[in-house]
This record gives C-alpha cells, sequence and structure tokens, in this order.
C-alpha cells in the first residue's frame, strides 16, 4: 500500500452519482475503513441528537450543512479509531472549499495526507432520474429504484419488510437545489484537488461494476 500503510480516499460528485455504492464496493475490495458522513449523519437524526436536528434541517432545505457540525464528526471518528495509521474513504466530505481546506489541516497536523480524490462525473438530468426513482428503508438503510432496482415485493424493504420511505431530499424541487448547491460549492474542491494532482475524474453513467472498476484501476499505483 502507500509508505505509510495507510490509504485516505475521498469521493466527490454530485447527489446520485453513486458516491456511496463505490465507496462500499472499495472498501471491501481493499479492506478500508467507509466513513459515510451522510450515514452518520442520518444516525443522529434517528437518535433525536442536538447534532442530528440541525443538520435535519439543512438536508431538508437541500443545503450543505454547517462547518462546525462535520468538524465535530471528524473528531469523534478520530477518536473512536487508531488515528495514526487509518485508511479511510470519505463518502460526502469535503463538500466546500472551506472544508477541504480545513480537513488538509487537520490531516497535515497528525502528519497525513488525501492520497487520490476520486469525482463521479454524471450529467444534472441523470442525477434527477436516478433520485426521484430511489426508495430507502428507514431500517437497515438500503436503496432500491423504482425502475433499475425495485424491490421484489413492492414497497417493501427485501431485508427486513419494512416500507420503503421516499426521502425528502430525494423529491426532484430539492434534488434539482441540492445539485445548484453542488456545481456552486463543491466543484470548487475538484479544482483544489487537481492543483495538488491529485484528483481523477471517472464517468459515472456506466453500471455499477464499469464504474468500479475505472475507480480500482487509477488505485493501483498506490497500493
Amino acid at each position: 500500500m502507500t509508505t505509510n500503510s495507510a490509504l485516505r480516499i475521498i469521493m466527490l460528485g454530485p447527489p446520485g452519482s453513486g458516491k456511496g455504492t463505490q465507496a462500499t464496493r472499495i472498501c471491501e475490495r481493499y479492506n478500508l475503513g467507509h466513513v459515510s458522513t451522510g450515514d452518520i449523519l442520518r444516525r443522529h437524526i434517528q437518535q433525536g441528537s442536538e447534532l442530528g436536528q440541525k443538520a435535519e434541517t439543512a438536508m431538508a432545505a437541500g443545503e450543505l450543512l454547517p462547518d462546525s457540525l462535520l468538524y465535530q464528526m471528524l473528531e469523534e471518528l478520530y477518536e473512536d479509531r487508531d488515528g495514526e495509521h487509518v485508511s479511510f474513504i470519505l463518502d460526502g466530505f469535503p463538500r466546500s472549499l472551506e472544508q477541504a481546506e480545513a480537513l488538509e489541516e487537520f490531516l497535515q497536523n497528525r502528519g497525513q495526507k488525501v492520497h487520490q480524490v476520486v469525482m463521479l462525473v454524471l450529467d444534472d438530468e441523470k442525477v434527477v432520474a436516478r433520485l426521484a426513482g430511489r426508495r430507502t428503508c428507514p431500517e437497515c438503510g438500503r436503496s432500491y429504484h423504482l425502475l433499475a432496482a425495485p424491490p421484489r415485493n413492492e414497497g417493501v424493504c427485501d431485508e427486513d419488510g419494512t416500507e420503503l420511505i421516499w426521502r425528502t431530499d430525494d423529491h426532484e424541487e430539492i434534488i434539482r437545489r441540492r445539485l445548484q448547491t453542488y456545481h456552486q460549492e463543491t466543484e470548487p474542491v475538484a479544482t483544489f484537488y487537481q492543483e495538488q494532482g491529485v484528483l481523477r475524474e471517472v464517468d459515472a453513467s456506466a453500471d455499477m461494476d464499469q464504474v468500479e472498476a475505472r475507480i480500482a484501476s487509477g488505485l493501483k499505483e498506490l497500493m
């Protein structure tokens, strides 16, 4: 692997580009830790914590989360792991230039760095088509798509039979607001990492296996 026996990757891309799916697959392939800010925040929301309540308000409006919440979450994650040698894929963070700069400082203070940033590229209209048809199990978190990957029995999760929900942030109006926020706030993050020479763009319009293979191909040099 890398010289310090740890691999730190960031997965960027618009909502619906498959960041979470691909992060999970790459983590399983290379035995890395998957740090999904979205999953963590949804867990806080279910628990009704103060962080969760603030996050729920922002997510429902299609807005980025306050930086202070994300920094707090990152600190908590490092406290739960062997920070010196931790390997991970960050999925959903950083989402703004300020967050990217803060993350760089956070890692530099620990003698660490980001090794590669994978940016999944997907057209806005394809994003809307993907997300508007998505349904989610509130119990296990598994996602389905009404056309591309429906559940075996309409409206219920294959894993536990729980009734599927249509998340507020998967409604078209909110999706387009999220995309606008993404283009304004997150794309400068790609420029930031491109200038550091660690950015790789990957076409996310192909099927999941093809996208995974493309990501894995670009990681070989770090292994």
